[in-house]
């Protein structure tokens, strides 16, 4: 038995970077296995638990914000008062990160008389010696951290700079084992096939298409996209060169791509980064446009095809994991969206139809958002009461709360409290822009035709503007049928 008042513990298993390597190396359980050592520990020292108790930390984060399990054991289970004290297989499991975290910790343990039990030791916080040691052990846990780090970043440096792998590698055709370069001959043909394919000036997506259509897979094992594609033919890793902290070096590893093939591609290479997500505002892509199947994004390109150029909407299904893949002509959907507009003007009733609906859904909206206002309020109201009630308890003479814990919670809810602030301020902000009135319905109208009447004169982004504020989502399926959501703009100058 044990001589502390100890009558329920947490049981807090937790993977070091060793135990991961072990792990990928033999397969072993490491969890599971120290599990069974810290219930062990319990049952040695008649300590009761149960399996509730148990609560393993899957990952090997060594900021507590990183680790959600103890994370919840630091801010909640220990403050509750249900638990004496927590098993772990040393001290430096409790935590390595920073200083700030060392002291998160070490306030806890204290300020809440916890006990630490290890397979070798009892910690008891109120023991002056153990408090010593528990200090030392989060400060020593923290340094031998930094030391591997410091250690570890210099031997990569060293590498690197030799031409070999500073980190972990996972370019297509090469492997890379503790910095040194190997050659995989079946990969390098996916690489040369990518290259040859761009030299004949075929576009990333099809590139990526033809690849998918295979069925090869990329080192990760997933499929192809357009920006795969790019990283390819753009990785000097293929010539030979090994790029680390922005500097060149010779690469320890012969080269893949002949250079005349690397020189043919790079000459042709810049039009194909044009993209709509970054090109600049005034582009040739007038339409915000999704896929009526998939719900996803579909982005601009530009396509050559002898000497004619035009562009085509990339459905980007396949790059969230969908089968969902097809293109779509950019000339047809534009003409489709004017031919729309013009609708409107033809038929002033699709206005009214548009304003009716729009009020439905305002007014739903209204209700909704002061619905979100009254709950944050409400909420606002509680963290300000507990604000007062935390002053109250620290400015008492027998108050338990360290300045530390007392600095730290003050800020947390201070936080909450600025973050409540801001989200009604946003809130009221929403709904004042719902409350805004539609222009005449003549005016709308009389601008509308001025634009179309002059829509050849117009530049993209004054085109793109317009669009949107009448049609502010436009879906397309596979078969090309088009879908508009409708608004009415509050102004059109």
């Amino acid at each position: 038995m044990t001589n502390f008042d100890i009558q329920r513990v947490i049981i807090y298993p937790r993977k070091s970077r060793e135990d991961v390597e072990r792990e990928k190396e033999t397969g072993e359980d490491c969890l599971a296995a120290m599990t069974e050592m810290l219930c062990n520990t319990c049952k040695k020292r008649s300590i009761q638990y149960t399996e509730n108790d148990i609560m393993p930390e899957i990952g090997s984060a060594d900021t507590i914000d990183d680790r959600p399990v103890f994370k919840e054991i630091l801010e909640t289970y220990i403050p509750s008062g249900s638990y004496q004290g927590i098993v772990v297989r040393e001290i430096s499991r409790l935590g390595r990160g920073n200083f700030t975290d060392a002291g998160r910790i070490y306030d806890a343990l204290i300020a809440y008389n916890f006990y630490v039990i290890t397979p070798h030791k009892i910690y008891d916080p109120s023991n002056l010696a153990d408090k010593r040691q528990i200090r030392m052990e989060l400060f020593i846990a923290r340094e031998e951290y930094e030391n591997i780090k410091e250690r570890l970043w210099e031997y990569r440096d060293a590498k690197a700079k030799k031409g070999f792998s500073g980190c972990r590698s996972n370019t297509l055709g090469l492997n890379s084992n503790r910095g040194k370069w190997s050659i995989i001959p079946e990969e390098v043909k996916i690489v040369l096939d990518v290259f040859q394919m761009r030299a004949k000036n075929i576009s990333f997506p099809e590139i990526a298409d033809v690849l998918n259509s295979r069925g090869v897979k990329t080192k990760y094992g997933g499929k192809f996209y357009a920006g795969t594609i790019y990283k390819i033919v753009t990785n000097k890793r293929y010539i030979g060169i090994h790029t680390w902290k922005g500097v060149e070096y010779p690469a320890k590893h012969p080269p893949i791509v002949p250079m005349d093939l690397w020189n043919k591609v790079h000459q042709e290479i810049q039009p194909q980064n044009t993209h709509a997500i970054s090109s600049p505002r005034d582009n040739d892509y007038l339409v915000e446009l999704y896929c009526h199947e998939c719900g996803s994004r579909m982005y601009g390109w530009k396509q050559k095809r002898k000497n004619s150029e035009y562009i085509i909407y990339d459905c980007s299904g396949r790059r969230n994991g969908s089968e969902c893949t097809h293109l779509k002509p950019g000339n047809k959907i534009h003409k489709t969206v004017l031919e729309e507009l013009k609708k409107i003007i033809l038929n002033p009733k699709i206005l009214m139809s548009i304003i009716s609906e729009s009020d439905k859904s305002k007014s739903t909206n209204l209700m909704r958002i002061a619905q979100q206002i009254k709950d944050r309020e409400k909420l606002l109201s509680q963290k300000e009461k507990f604000l007062l009630r935390l002053d109250a308890d620290y400015e008492r003479e027998d108050s338990p709360l360290l300045p530390e814990i007392y600095n730290r919670r003050y800020s947390e809810t201070m936080t909450v409290i600025n973050n409540l602030k801001n989200e009604i301020l946003k809130l009221k902000r929403e709904a004042t822009g719902l409350n805004v009135k539609v222009e005449s319905i003549d005016f709308v109208l009389k601008n509308l035709q001025l634009a179309i009447d002059n829509w050849d004169k117009l530049n993209n982004k004054r085109k793109k503007v317009l669009i949107k504020s009448f049609f502010p989502r436009i879906e397309i399926s596979r078969n090309g049928t088009m879908y508009f959501d409708k608004n009415v703009p509050t102004s059109l100058e």
